[in-house]
């Protein structure tokens, strides 16, 4: 019988939820500085009981704050690999339903997914596992996406023109590039609201040359989340880690 290797890591309050396959050198060098009360075995297998229940604007903060712990993952609690490439073919699908932005969701490309720990460094007892993809349809338009792993939500996005017959909104509608940004900025809280199902309305807008900062407010429950983004003449964000 094999015998069973018991690391102690950092995050005392860090409860247990599912099970997960860490990269060794995680393993061995980030979890044991970074997390705690996680009994990893010889096979690599850290396990989990329960997930924190969080609301889908803490999610989106989280998702967005910069200073939490990231640790790679093989693998999510909900949906593997297959699962979480097919919810997000789907999550892009309804994102971009309104046709908006040019992007072609019926002919996509989707890069196999990566998965994360995202740990709340103020909070640890508030944590979350996402995904990462890169998509991209047959005019070179390009995504990154964050998918959240329990609710199958996109919770960031990065999206650039390609090369290929793009277009986000044609400039010729609009008498300035400000114009056209502060369009794109309107037309993403909009897009938010009807892929979320609750209110994002465009907080702040600031045009400085070639390029826009906005922040999008969240409401949730009583609670209003800050989302931020940049937009530019070929590409935005949405949710920029701030």
């Amino acid at each position: 019988m094999k015998m069973r290797h018991y690391v102690a890591l950092s995050i005392a309050a860090l409860i247990i939820i599912g099970s997960f396959l860490l990269p060794d050198a995680v393993a061995g060098i980030t979890d044991m500085r970074r997390l705690n009360n996680l009994v990893l075995t010889d096979s690599g297998r850290i396990g989990f009981d329960t997930a924190p229940e969080l609301s889908l604007a803490q999610r989106i903060s989280l998702a967005a704050n910069s200073n939490a712990d990231i640790l790679p993952l093989t693998t999510g609690n909900v949906l593997d690999s297959q699962t979480a490439e097919e919810r997000a073919n789907s999550e892009i699908l309804r994102f971009f339903q309104g046709g908006d932005f040019g992007f072609n969701y019926n002919n996509i490309q989707i890069s196999e997914g990566l998965s994360s720990l995202i740990i709340d460094t103020m909070a640890p007892t508030k944590y979350m596992i996402v995904w990462e993809f890169d998509v991209v349809d047959d005019s070179g338009n390009f995504i990154t996406l964050t998918l959240d792993d329990e609710k199958g939500v996109i919770v960031r996005l990065i999206y650039r023109l390609g090369t290929r017959d793009s277009a986000m909104i044609p400039e010729s509608h609009f008498e300035s590039q400000d114009e056209l940004f502060f369009e794109t900025a309107t037309r993403i809280s909009e897009m938010m609201t009807a892929y979320y199902g609750v209110s994002v309305v465009l907080g702040d807008y600031q045009f400085s040359g070639s390029l826009s900062y906005y922040r999008l407010d969240l409401s949730e429950g009583g609670l209003i989340v800050p989302m931020y983004g940049v937009v530019r003449a070929a590409s935005f964000t949405i949710n920029e880690r701030v």
